[in-house]
């Protein structure tokens, strides 16, 4: 079999990044609960004087529920489903890969 182990230098903490995501495809993943925020659709700017939507507007709207990832919920959650699942979690950094073990 596969052994699989979670590597977190800082398990304990938070991740530093904020994340957004489509909230359908959190959905799928039964994740949905990890969200912070959700907005009923997105906008998308395009700054550059020549850039429009493909019909000359400066923007678009993508009518597609879009969300801001609590990354604490997400985190737990994760890590909850690893040890559920058997995963080793170690506190470490990884130094190195070698792909030609397998």
């Amino acid at each position: 079999g596969l052994r699989v182990v979670l590597v977190d230098p800082e398990p304990d903490k938070p991740w530093p990044n904020n994340y957004g995501v489509w909230l359908d495809e959190f959905d799928e993943l039964g994740l949905s609960h990890t969200m912070r925020k959700v907005w009923k659709s997105a906008r998308v700017v395009f700054e550059a004087p020549d850039c429009t939507d493909g019909e000359g507007r400066p923007d678009a709207v993508l009518r597609r529920p879009y969300g801001q990832v609590d990354r604490i919920k997400l985190k737990a959650e994760l890590i909850a489903q690893c040890k559920e699942y058997g995963v080793a979690c170690v506190a470490a950094k990884a130094d190195a890969v070698d792909h030609d073990s397998y």
